[in-house]
C-alpha cells in the first residue's frame, strides 16, 4: 500500500509540474478538459527529464533534495494557477451529466480494461531481458547512486564497460524518468520502475481521445482508441509483452523506449497539425517540446524531430503568404535549447563497439541503398501481419486511396509527410544496422512491429479523418 501511495504522489507531482508548463505556455488560451489533463501528463513526462538533465549537466547533483526542490517549485507555481482558476465544481457538474449509449460504455470498459491491464503486467515483475537492464535499467541505477551524470560509468574513460553494455550514446531520457520514480519510491525496484510505462500508456491513449476529441463525436474517439488498446489484446507480445515488460530473452527485442517515443511524436505531430490550422503560437511551441522530448528518448527521435522541422518548413513554403520563416526559427530554437545539452554530452561518450555500431551519415546512407529493397519488403510484410499492426496500416492504406483528393486538399497531407519520413527513418535504422546477426535479427524478431508502433497512434488519427472526411472542410488553413 506504501508503494502505491508513492506511486501516485509521483503521478501527481510529474501532472503538476506539467500543469505548470501548460499555463505558462498557453496563458490565457483556453483548452479543453481533457486536452488540459494530456498535456499536463504530456508535459510532465516529457519535459522533467530533460529539465533534470539539464540541472546535471550545469554540475549540479542529482540527489532527492535537489530533485525535489526543483520540482516543488514547479508544483507551488502549478498550484498558484489551480488556486486562481479553480474549476472543479464545474468539471464535476459537467461530468455528472455525461449521458454515455450501450456502444459508448462497452467501447470506454474496453479502454479502461486495458489501461489496468497494462498496469498490472508492467508492475507485476522485474526487467527480465539484457536490454531492458543494460541501455535503460543500468543507467538509472548509474543514476540512482552517483546522481550525476560525469561518472565513469557513462563517460567510460578506459573503455571497459563498452565492450559489456550496449549503447553509451543512447539518450538519458528514459534512465532519467525511471530513476525519478525510483527518488520517490525510496529504493530502485525494477519492477515500480516499469509504473512509468504504464502511465506512458495510459498518456498515449488520452492523448489520442482528445486528439480524436477535438475533431469529431465522442462515439468517434473511442472508437479510434479501442482500434488501438484492442491490438495487444489479439496478439499479446505486440505492445504490452514488448513495449512494457521488455521483450523477449534477445536485445533486439527490448522496446521499452519505443513507447514513450511514439507517445512523444503523436503529441508533437498532432500540436503540429493545430497550428497548420489555426496559428496559435502555443501549439508551435508545444511541438517544439514534444519533439525534443523525442529526441531524448531514443537516437531514432532526433532524426524523426529532423522530419517534423522539415515538415514545419514545408508548409511555411505553400503557405508563406500567411505563415513566416520565424515560426520554424521559433521551432528549431527552443528545440536545440532543450536538446542541445545532450548533443554536447554526447560527444563525450564513448563509441559503441564496431560490430553493433549505427553509423549515421550520407555517405553510409549510400553504401547500403542496395539493402532499401529487402529491408522495404520485410517491412511491407510486417506491416500486412494482421496479428501484429496490419488492421491498422492495411486500413490505412486503403483509405487514403479512396480519400486522396479530398486528404491533399487538407493540411492532412503534412501527416502523410511526417509518417512517410519517420518511417524512411525507420527503414534506415534497420538498412544501417551493421551486417551479419544483429541485422538478421531485426526480420527474425518482433523488431520491425515496435518500429512501425512508432506511427500507429498517428496512422489511426487519419483513419478517422478519413473515415469522416465530410468534416475536412473546417481546415482552412
Amino acid at each position: 500500500m506504501k508503494t502505491i501511495v508513492q506511486l501516485i504522489l509521483f503521478t501527481a507531482t510529474i501532472s503538476l509540474v506539467g500543469y505548470a508548463i501548460k499555463r505558462l505556455i498557453f496563458r490565457r488560451i483556453e483548452t479543453s478538459r481533457i486536452e488540459e489533463m494530456t498535456l499536463a501528463l504530456g508535459f510532465g513526462l516529457g519535459f522533467t527529464p530533460l529539465l533534470m538533465f539539464d540541472l546535471a549537466f550545469a554540475g549540479a547533483r542529482l540527489s532527492p533534495r535537489n530533485l525535489l526542490l526543483l520540482l516543488s517549485l514547479l508544483v507551488s507555481i502549478s498550484l498558484a494557477f489551480v488556486w486562481r482558476g479553480f474549476r472543479g465544481i464545474r468539471l464535476i457538474r459537467a461530468t455528472s451529466r455525461v449521458r454515455l449509449s450501450p456502444l459508448e460504455r462497452a467501447l470506454t470498459a474496453l479502454i479502461v480494461s486495458a489501461v489496468v491491464f497494462a498496469f498490472v503486467l508492467a508492475l507485476s515483475k522485474p526487467f527480465d531481458v539484457w536490454d531492458a537492464v543494460t541501455t535503460w535499467g543500468f543507467k538509472a541505477k548509474v543514476l540512482y547512486h552517483e546522481q550525476t551524470i560525469y561518472t565513469d560509468a557513462f563517460l567510460d574513460r578506459d573503455g571497459a564497460l563498452t565492450r559489456i553494455r550496449p549503447r553509451p550514446q543512447y539518450p538519458l531520457g528514459w534512465p532519467m524518468l525511471e530513476y525519478l520514480v525510483a527518488v520517490f519510491v525510496g529504493a530502485f525496484d525494477e519492477s515500480n520502475l516499469k509504473f512509468v510505462s504504464a502511465l506512458l500508456f495510459g498518456l498515449l491513449v488520452l492523448a489520442m481521445y482528445a486528439a480524436c476529441r477535438t475533431w469529431f463525436p465522442r462515439r468517434h474517439a473511442l472508437l479510434a482508441c479501442a482500434l488501438f488498446v484492442s491490438i495487444p489484446f489479439i496478439y499479446y507480445q505486440t505492445v504490452f509483452r514488448l513495449l512494457l515488460v521488455g521483450g523477449k530473452k534477445s536485445a533486439i527485442l527490448g522496446g521499452m523506449a519505443d513507447l514513450p517515443l511514439a507517445c512523444f511524436v503523436f503529441l508533437s505531430a498532432t500540436s503540429l497539425f493545430h497550428w497548420f490550422i489555426r496559428p496559435v503560437p502555443a501549439y508551435l511551441v508545444t511541438a517544439a517540446v514534444f519533439s525534443a522530448a523525442a529526441g531524448f528518448t531514443k537516437n531514432e527521435g532526433l532524426a524523426i524531430s529532423a522530419v517534423m522541422m522539415g515538415t514545419l518548413g514545408l508548409f511555411i513554403l505553400v503557405h508563406r503568404q500567411t505563415r513566416s520563416w520565424s515560426s520554424l526559427a521559433t521551432f528549431m530554437l527552443i528545440w536545440l535549447v532543450l536538446v542541445g545539452p545532450w548533443l554536447l554530452f554526447q560527444q563525450t561518450l564513448p563509441l559503441e563497439l564496431q560490430a553493433v555500431r549505427f553509423v549515421w551519415s550520407g555517405a553510409e546512407v549510400v553504401r547500403t541503398l542496395h539493402t532499401l529493397p529487402r529491408v522495404t519488403r520485410f517491412f511491407v510484410q510486417e506491416a500486412g501481419n494482421f496479428l501484429s499492426w496490419g488492421l491498422i496500416w492495411m486500413l490505412w492504406v486503403v483509405l487514403s486511396l479512396l480519400s486522396r483528393r479530398q486528404m491533399l486538399a487538407t493540411p492532412l497531407k503534412y501527416l502523410y509527410v511526417i509518417i512517410l519520413g519517420g518511417l524512411l527513418v525507420d527503414l534506415l535504422v534497420v538498412a544501417l544496422a551493421p551486417v551479419g546477426n544483429v541485422q538478421r535479427a531485426f526480420f527474425q524478431s518482433r523488431t520491425l512491429a515496435r518500429l512501425l508502433f512508432h506511427f500507429a497512434p498517428l496512422a489511426i488519427f487519419l483513419i478517422l479523418q478519413m473515415m469522416a472526411h465530410e468534416k475536412t472542410d473546417r481546415f482552412n488553413a
